[in-house]
């Protein structure tokens, strides 16, 4: 993945290129910024790129490390959905250091699937961190330099952390650490004071329009109105074409179809209950689907073009709701949403926030 395959975040690529053409690629970076934006994607490519025999502000593409790492990388999604059915006991959490190479090594988070099928988010574990602390001093195996990609490095225990830290003070001239999160306060001070930082912000609207429009194949009206919705991910963009979108969509709108006529208690803790014990990406998608509803309720009743709303194809029943009780308060229901979400990113108790955001939509 050469560097301009990676959309928008120009400065940041400038400054990676540079890097490379004069060999001083930092030990030790901080990619910091919203889900979805290319973070975990330009670290790759760097990763790529520092192994590669002929950089050119990024991978060649063309030289057998390039080639050796791409098939990996192709291979990944299988061997990550491997690793969560294969998660079992506490050393399993090694199957989440994928070796992309000898020499690039990208560590994720653990997901172990529950009995009721649902998955749940471990945290990457210090098991992990030892793994790779152990190979740091050697030399690199194949190519020059060895590098280590940490995705969702805020979910890092304390003790992993720890044993982190003295290779981040230290680290030898042949290796490199990209720690690549969403939320760098949570990560333990002593850790970021020691990476050079990397702000990501959010993506242009046009720039995710465009990208849905030629690389997913999206009605142009329809992409311009999920690029709007986006918040700048271009991840969440495209999570609205998925089946995981339709089905929390269905959920969300008969929800709000039952609280249109008075949402019963039982009914508001059922489901406070429900999102609760959804995994991470599911609740992020839930929280997604209702406002993305909500906007659209809101739109209809200020005299809004039906074919121009997001759920379009539920436009019937989101023209019903904006005629309630509902629909008068869609806007403010939103912005509960909203920070509900917020609530979520900054660790806050979940089945507080959904309760609470559950009352909002019933009043």
């Amino acid at each position: 993945m050469a560097f301009d395959s990676v959309l928008g975040h120009e400065r940041i690529r400038g400054l990676l290129g540079r890097a490379l053409d004069s060999g001083r690629v930092p030990h030790a970076m901080l990619f910091a910024g919203s889900e979805g934006v290319g973070k975990k994607a330009l670290a790759l490519a760097l990763g790529r790129a520092l192994l590669c025999e002929r950089p050119r502000s990024g991978p060649c593409e063309e030289c057998s490390f390039c080639r050796r790492t791409r098939k990996a990388l192709d291979g990944l999604p299988a061997a990550r959905e491997a690793a969560t059915e294969d998660n079992k006991k506490e050393d399993d959490a090694l199957r989440f250091n994928f070796r992309l190479h000898p020499d690039l090594i990208l560590v994720e988070q653990p997901w172990r699937r529950r009995e009721d099928g649902t998955l749940r988010p471990q945290g990457v574990l210090v098991n992990q961190v030892r793994e790779i602390v152990q190979g740091v001093r050697s030399a690199p195996f194949e190519a020059q330099r060895r590098v280590y990609v940490l995705d969702e490095a805020h979910t890092i225990t304390d003790a992993a952390g720890n044993t982190l830290l003295k290779s981040l003070e230290e680290p030898p001239a042949h290796t490199h650490f990209v720690l690549v999160t969403q939320s760098p306060q949570g990560l333990l001070r002593t850790i970021r004071s020691r990476c050079q930082q990397f702000r990501f912000g959010p993506l242009g609207a046009a720039l995710i329009e465009r990208e849905l429009v030629e690389k997913a194949g999206v009605d142009p009206a329809l992409a311009h109105v999920q690029a709007a919705m986006a918040d700048g991910s271009l991840r969440s963009a495209l999570e609205f074409q998925s089946g995981e979108w339709g089905r929390w969509r269905e959920t969300m709108l008969a929800l709000l179809e039952a609280a249109s006529g008075g949402l019963p208690v039982l009914q508001r803790m059922e489901t406070a209950d429900a999102l609760k014990d959804a995994d991470d990406d599911e609740k992020a998608l839930a929280l997604k689907a209702l406002r993305s509803l909500l906007r659209d309720v809101a739109a209809l009743r200020q005299g809004a073009d039906p074919a121009r709303i997001l759920n379009a194809d539920e436009g019937a029943r989101l023209a019903r709701l904006g005629g309630t009780r509902l629909g008068e308060r869609a806007v403010a229901v939103a912005e509960a949403v909203s920070e509900t979400s917020r609530a979520l990113a900054g660790n806050a108790n979940a089945l507080l926030a959904f309760d609470l955001l559950m009352d909002a939509v019933a009043c």
